[in-house]
């Protein structure tokens, strides 16, 4: 209704709506979304994007997430003051649980088991003030009907556990990005399901649950399991993590990010995908295929598509604002999975981004992809967004916008990167040619000028911001050129 009768966007580059004094009269429309879930967030999110949000800012990201139907956000904060009850009723003195946490913004690092201690420790307000912003954020969710992916337990410990729990044996998977190895319990002891149970208890208590529970083994870590065992111990493994969930809420499905499955694809073959997950009840495992327009996992596991998965689009990594992303193939990925021989147990579709408040476009598409089952042409679905987000479409803003679909939000920039802000190299490589996408700055310059909101400035000032750069991207690669030809005067 704000977007089709009253030509109003609500995002992230513009929370203001100006409704008319008078609302105007709109037929009934009704839909049924083709995806039972419809996920938001990558663990990522919660360093690069909201580590410090207040409320009021996570207010208005929930408000964002029920008007676009989003019905299964995790929920990551606060769980280290439940992580600090859980290590001190196993004897772990306070300063080495202290020492286990990281700084807050590499906390999805540290939730993962990539590394601990680093830019820590946490201060006291931090652990009191994200318990109740935590509490506040559930409440909310739950009360639009949403389903939050709360954490669960994947065997990270801190380094010196062993030394307070006599007999726990430790194990270390590769270590990550030059970081220290973390520790990680034994996945064929008893200890790992009592640490994961007591871990689950204590947050139910807390904050209660809505039986889904994030847990991610082996994040861009390869497991260092003994080629003999290695099968039987990743089942072991996959049974450990499920059995800790289940042990404290019979209702428990385990969700867990199938990035590894991607990123680490040299290790994890079907034979090790298949010995993770063989012991976990398939109606009891969701697999969030982080990146399926990149590569789709469920086409390659036979196990995940089996057993449950989400198709997500990872349209940002790292809290890039470079001014892109492929909108026909994101479009494409969902109708093709829909329509897949191959799409087994597809439980719904969701946005991994690494991080937000950028590229408003291509969430307003993919949450749109969310309700409905028919493919969806980019060139045509783009009318209705110009309208909404401007609150005209003329033709100057069309046109404009017809030129970013055929460049940065075509395949051709689907991952503009741009020179000068990028580590420097004696052999740069210009991605986009600023005579292509000049006529886009030019029409939503010429539309502004006609009277312009909080977006589509917003939008003016990005595109010219990228085609300056396209620019400078010139100017840097002439540079090396020239310096290369005083080097080589044959060049």
């Amino acid at each position: 209704y704000l977007r089709e009768a009253c030509d109003q966007q609500f995002t992230w580059s513009g929370w203001e709506v100006a409704l008319p004094k008078r609302l105007p009269d709109f037929k009934r429309t009704e839909g049924a979304s083709p995806a039972r879930y419809r996920h938001y967030f990558n663990v990522c999110t919660f360093g690069y994007t909201t580590v410090w949000w207040d409320w009021k800012r996570w207010q208005r990201e929930i408000d964002w997430m029920a008007l676009h139907g989003i019905n299964m956000p995790l929920a990551m904060n606060g769980q280290e003051s439940v992580w600090r009850e859980v290590f001190g009723s196993f004897g772990v003195p306070k300063a080495s649980i202290d020492k286990h946490f990281s700084g807050p913004a590499f906390l999805p690092w540290h939730r993962m088991g990539n590394l601990n201690s680093h830019m820590g420790p946490l201060p006291e307000s931090w652990h009191r003030g994200q318990e109740a912003l935590q509490k506040q954020i559930l409440r909310r969710e739950r009360e639009l009907g949403m389903t939050p992916v709360v954490p669960g337990f994947s065997g990270f410990v801190p380094v010196d556990f062993d030394k307070s729990v006599p007999g726990a044996k430790l194990d270390s998977p590769s270590p990550w990005c030059d970081f220290p190895a973390t520790r990680f319990v034994d996945v064929r002891s008893p200890l790992f399901v009592e640490i994961g149970k007591r871990f689950v208890q204590a947050y139910r208590a807390k904050y209660g649950s809505d039986h889904l529970y994030l847990c991610d083994t082996f994040n861009e870590q390869n497991p260092q399991f003994p080629a003999a065992t290695k099968l039987q111990d990743l089942a072991a493994c996959g049974q450990a993590v499920y059995e800790s969930l289940k042990q404290a809420d019979p209702d428990a499905v385990w969700v867990m990010q199938g990035w590894l499955f991607y990123n680490a694809r040299d290790y994890w073959k079907q034979p090790e995908v298949d010995a993770l997950l063989s012991r976990v009840p398939k109606d009891k495992l969701i697999v969030l295929d982080l990146a399926t327009s990149e590569y789709p996992v469920y086409q390659n596991q036979p196990t995940v598509r089996n057993a449950g998965w989400i198709l997500n689009t990872l349209h940002n990594y790292g809290q890039n604002t470079a001014v892109q992303g492929p909108l026909q193939r994101y479009a494409d990925t969902v109708a093709e999975a829909l329509a897949s021989p191959l799409k087994g147990r597809m439980l719904g579709m969701g946005l991994t981004m690494e991080g937000i408040d950028q590229n408003p476009v291509v969430y307003e598409l993919m949450t749109d992809l969310m309700w409905t089952d028919r493919p969806v042409k980019a060139d045509a679905w783009i009318r209705g967004y110009v309208r909404s987000r401007y609150g005209r479409a003329d033709g100057d803003a069309l046109r404009a916008w017809q030129v970013l679909l055929a460049t940065v939000y075509g395949n051709e920039g689907s991952w503009y990167k741009a020179v000068w802000r990028g580590r420097p190299s004696l052999s740069p490589r210009p991605s986009l040619d600023p005579a292509k996408l000049r006529p886009a700055v030019e029409g939503l310059w010429q539309t502004a000028q006609k009277g312009a909101n909080e977006r589509l400035r917003r939008d003016l000032a990005d595109v010219a911001k990228t085609w300056l750069g396209s620019l400078a991207d010139l100017q840097a690669a002439g540079s090396i050129h020239a310096y290369d030809a005083t080097r080589n005067p044959a060049m």
